[in-house]
């Protein structure tokens, strides 16, 4: 479904979400009617004490975890599992140890969706360069994930998920400490 310019359906929408987390001695709330809307072009932060349910609501739009009661929608649609639609980021890097920071930044591009259409390896390779050097690593292009800090191998796990999108899509960022979420 495509989004009017105006209209009310967010990209992300949670509608009075709840979960409950089963476990010994009775389950642990960690929502409780949550609702929020974020529309196309808005960013939006969770912030909140440790167990407030940040992670459970990025992991509920991801389409990692249910919600034992509610909606969450992306686009207007019912998330039910995970999907091409939505990218995530993990609070751990999860780079390619055996490729150099280029040739992981390129891996969606060459094996899954990367960049929405096959292209050629010189469109690729200008593709990786413009990401690189919009997180600041186009230094670290042949350096393998072993040589680099945990905030470069952040950046560049960020721009493997930018350069995979095929259009402006709703980006769920864990990225720990960092200020890396941005739109290129």
């Amino acid at each position: 479904m495509s989004e009017a310019k105006g209209s009310d359906v967010g990209r992300i929408a949670l509608r009075d979400v709840s979960k409950t987390f089963d476990g010994r001695g009775g389950g642990r709330m960690a929502l409780e009617n949550v609702s929020f809307t974020v529309k196309a072009g808005e960013t939006a932060t969770v912030i909140g004490p440790t167990g407030c349910g940040k992670t459970t609501i990025l992991n509920m739009v991801a389409g990692f975890v249910a919600p034992t009661s509610g909606q969450v929608l992306v686009d207007g649609r019912p998330v039910i599992e995970p999907g091409p639609d939505r990218g995530f980021m993990f609070q751990r890097p999860t780079l390619l140890p055996w490729l150099t920071v280029f040739d992981n930044i390129a891996f969606p591009c060459r094996h899954g969706r990367g960049l929405g259409l096959q292209r050629s390896a010189t469109e690729i390779a200008v593709a990786v360069m413009h990401y690189l050097d919009s997180v600041g690593l186009s230094d670290a292009r042949d350096l393998y994930p072993h040589q680099m800090s945990g905030g470069m191998q952040s950046r560049a796990a960020l721009a493997r998920l930018l350069i995979a999108e095929r259009e402006c899509r709703p980006r769920i960022c864990c990225p720990s400490g960092h200020g890396a979420c941005r739109r290129s």
